[in-house]
């Protein structure tokens, strides 16, 4: 638990100093589609919800899913069912490909970001 912490605070640091630790654009010289998602946090921690998405909607687009999977498993816990798990195991090969193409898009729309060079 520790090192997590002290990674995402390392991180950050390291971020506000303008230092790039993506390995991707580090060998590549382009942006992976996780790029700008630390400034894009904490854009959206301050409000800036535009600016946020600007950088990269990769942690909109994860929150959102988050939140509605958590009210899903509240709901199957409360009801005692197993509708999540059930879901997932019906869809996860459509699960799957929906997570590549997001991925894909948010990687074509990084590249062109000059936000992120």
């Amino acid at each position: 638990m520790i090192v997590y912490i002290f990674v995402v605070l390392l991180v950050l640091i390291l971020n506000l100093l303008n230092i790039r630790v993506c390995i991707i654009y580090n060998v590549f010289h382009i942006p992976c589609p996780g790029c700008g998602c630390t400034r894009a946090v904490i854009e959206l921690l301050k409000g800036n919800v535009i600016q946020s998405i600007n950088y990269n909607p990769l942690p909109i687009i994860i929150g959102i899913v988050c939140v509605i999977l958590l009210i899903w498993k509240c709901k199957d816990i409360i009801e005692q069912k197993n509708t999540l798990k059930k879901f997932i195991e019906i869809n996860k090969n459509i699960i799957l490909l929906i997570c590549i193409v997001i991925t894909i898009i948010i990687w074509i729309i990084n590249i062109n970001n000059p936000l992120l060079y």
